[in-house]
């Protein structure tokens, strides 16, 4: 390990033995260890210091100035980037800041860090998060090379969730996260209007991706005769509610989950919607009819008429006519993607119902507080967290999908736009409060919501950033208006 440093060093070799700690011996992991003190670093900061005191540790020889460059140059392009936002929001500010610490690069190529300190590059988390860790702090070339990069890597239509580290091969366990990656290559369309990437490297891959959707693929992956997608075994969790314990898992959802046909159908019409300019018209045609279809059984099957909002599972473990009526923050992405499924008429009943039942200042509640198996906090050994995962604990990443959801049920209108921005004001009281300057994973379902898990996670920036920029506060393309044709924007938006 080497480390530099701008501060004064003194030597004073010292040991603690038996140091715990705390919140490793609370989530029921190894606690107690010995620490290693080779000496203090310290120095005196005056007002108006260029650099204040910098730290770079590293397993290679890197000097503390190289750092210093690189936190000037992004903290450049950050301002550069507000200045051109009118009556800048400091939360805009706060999280686009905040994007900067999960951009890496994997060999040649960027990627995506998920969580610090123990997660990877995940490919659901990745494509949720890169429209607002990429397209709106306006880092195209880093989103086309991420996408690229999943690209090479498709396999039976499917993307990998995960790249073990080691040289393991690809881990393919993940329903939503392929429909994610379509959706994320249709917003970096509507942000660049780059079409040649799409036509000449995207499109063949989009239609393997589809068509091995139609006919059938890993873990019980296909679409059904009603047009709508059928996922699950009993070996794996597919959907982003994925916790497992032991061999059991928490949240199956085996069937036709009401988040991934929403994306299914939201696909289906990017999709097809390219075909037609590609001239690949009998696709193009294909599609459309699926489509039409996926869109009619949506409406008739998921809609829960005794509270107006819509079922969490249909065809629960392959069983007709059986529904999960748990109410969960999924079904705001009927209403959210750019190709919205629910019908207009509904879509007001669904948002109150979220608000009511599942908004928090901190996040979206994943299960209501009624229901028998919710879980209030976020706490204990990893069984414990586990079961507790997605049974309540609240996300902040949802709450992209939800501002987004609300402004669209309420047609953008301004009294819509005021009220959306104040759900996303606990997050700037939030910023200081854990991993400090970013977004938590998880927080406790009950009030005060303590934060848990990774201090700071990449789509609870991504999501609140891109639904304040494109939602609220207007100042980058968003997914009101279905574009029927790529259309360019400013690279300085």
């Amino acid at each position: 390990m080497h480390l530099s440093h701008n501060g004064q060093f003194r030597s004073r070799h010292d040991w603690y033995y038996n140091f715990e700690l705390s919140i490793e011996r609370d989530r029921g992991y190894d606690f107690s260890q010995d620490l290693y003190m080779p000496g203090p670093i310290s120095a005196t900061l005056n007002r108006g210091d260029d650099n204040g005191l910098i730290f770079a540790a590293s397993t290679q020889i890197r000097s503390w100035r190289d750092y210093d460059a690189a936190f000037s140059s992004a903290a450049a392009r950050d301002e550069d980037h507000l200045a051109g936002t009118p009556d800048a929001d400091p939360l805009v500010g706060s999280l686009t800041r905040a994007t900067n610490d999960f951009i890496v690069r994997r060999d040649d190529l960027n990627t995506v860090i998920d969580g610090y300190p123990w997660f990877e590059d995940w490919g659901r988390d990745t494509f949720i998060s890169l429209p607002g860790l990429c397209l709106v702090p306006g880092r195209f070339d880093m989103a086309r090379n991420i996408i690229r990069a999943f690209a090479a890597h498709v396999d039976q239509g499917m993307i990998p969730n995960r790249f073990p580290p080691y040289g393991e091969p690809p881990v393919y366990n993940t329903v939503d996260g392929t429909l994610w990656y379509v959706n994320a290559i249709d917003r970096y369309l509507a942000y660049t209007g780059d079409w040649a990437f799409i036509e000449k490297e995207i499109y063949p891959v989009l239609v393997n991706i589809i068509e091995c959707h139609e006919r059938g693929t890993r873990h019980g992956i296909k679409q059904a005769d009603d047009g709508l997608l059928f996922s699950g075994d009993t070996d794996h969790a597919l959907t982003w509610m994925d916790a497992r314990v032991g061999d059991r898992s928490i949240t199956p959802r085996i069937g036709k989950a009401v988040e991934v046909c929403a994306l299914w159908y939201n696909a289906l019409r990017i999709v097809s919607g390219y075909a037609e300019k590609m001239k690949d018209r009998d696709r193009a045609k294909r599609w459309r009819a699926t489509a039409d279809l996926a869109h009619a059984s949506f409406n008739h099957r998921f809609w829960r008429a005794d509270l107006c909002c819509l079922y969490d599972v249909i065809e629960v473990d392959g069983h007709q006519g059986s529904v999960d009526k748990s109410v969960r923050p999924n079904q705001l992405l009927a209403i959210s993607l750019t190709h919205p499924v629910l019908e207009e008429s509904r879509r007001r009943s669904v948002v109150a119902i979220c608000e009511r039942d599942l908004w928090t200042p901190l996040g979206v509640r994943t299960l209501a507080p009624n229901d028998p198996a919710y879980c209030p906090r976020y706490q204990g050994a990893v069984e414990a967290r586990d079961a507790a995962y997605h049974q309540g604990t609240v996300w902040p990443w949802l709450l992209g999908p939800f501002v987004t959801a609300y402004i669209r049920a309420f047609d953008g209108l301004d009294t819509a736009r005021i009220k959306a921005r104040h759900f996303l004001d606990g997050l700037l009281l939030h910023l200081e409060e854990a991993g400090i300057g970013s977004i938590s994973e998880v927080a406790d379902a009950q009030s005060p919501h303590t934060p848990g898990g990774c201090p700071w996670q990449a789509w609870s920036v991504a999501e609140p950033l891109r639904a304040l920029c494109e939602d609220i506060l207007a100042t980058h393309p968003n997914a009101t208006k279905q574009r029927s044709t790529p259309q360019p924007v400013n690279s300085g938006t």
